[in-house]
């Protein structure tokens, strides 16, 4: 009886442990450059939909192609042994695939700003959200257009990031209006890509803006010699 018990609390012990792995949110400031075994365990890839059975193109974090490091998060068709995507067009017919990546966050202290960066290679459309949690993407109709998380907002100045082999760095600005749980998505998709490279990240970095520029400026007691100059500011 007595190992029974022991066994019983040894295995909600290991279950327990598993379970708030899985939970376990990043704070900001965050950075991430997928060499830590640890931190690239609360990377979820959702199981993605395809049109075919024939290809399976997935996020993987491995070891064939980074910008840092000896790692980077990339698109595979083959568990991450190369940075290749399956081929679509195998009969003719147009075929699109959608893959997810995310981390969550959770934000407990606001800043005024938030800023982000990342590195970013590949063809095809990659996209990047910043928002609550959603999963309804992950199960929708496949097509040429990007489903977007609700709530979330879209980290790019266009439908998508553009397409190069070289890496290239993008930073942006966003902000969140109340504290809690948060995802950092980054969605890829393919027409047709017949076995090109797919979309790689690396570096990413997200930092709390302590005070934004000053604004509202007015100058009073003008003289020829001085001036009382005052503004607003918004500081943690």
């Amino acid at each position: 009886m007595k190992k029974q018990i022991l066994l019983l609390i040894l295995l909600a012990t290991v279950f327990g442990c598993s379970y708030l792995q899985a939970q376990s949110y990043a704070k900001v400031p965050y950075f991430c450059d997928f060499e830590d075994s640890v931190e690239n365990a609360n990377w979820n890839t959702p199981f993605a939909a395809y049109t075919t059975p024939y290809h399976d193109d997935k996020w993987r974090i491995g070891t064939y192609v980074y910008y840092s490091g000896t790692q980077s998060m990339y698109v595979s068709y083959n568990g991450g042994a190369t940075n290749l995507t399956g081929t679509s067009n195998f009969d003719g017919f147009d075929r699109y695939n959608r893959v997810w990546a995310y981390r969550e966050f959770n934000i407990d202290t606001l800043y005024p700003q938030y800023n982000i960066s990342f590195k970013h290679r590949g063809y095809e459309h990659c996209t990047a959200f910043f928002g609550p949690p959603d999963n309804s993407p992950f199960n929708s109709v496949l097509s040429s257009t990007i489903s977007t998380p609700e709530g979330a907002i879209r980290l790019s100045s266009s439908q998508s990031l553009p397409q190069d082999s070289v890496w290239m760095e993008h930073g942006y600005t966003f902000s969140v209006d109340t504290p809690g749980i948060y995802r950092l998505y980054f969605s890829w998709y393919t027409v047709n890509n017949n076995g090109r490279p797919g979309a790689s990240i690396d570096d990413i970095s997200i930092t709390g803006v302590y005070c934004l520029p000053p604004n509202i400026l007015t100058s009073t007691n003008i003289t020829d010699s001085s001036a009382t100059l005052s503004w607003q500011h918004d500081c943690v």
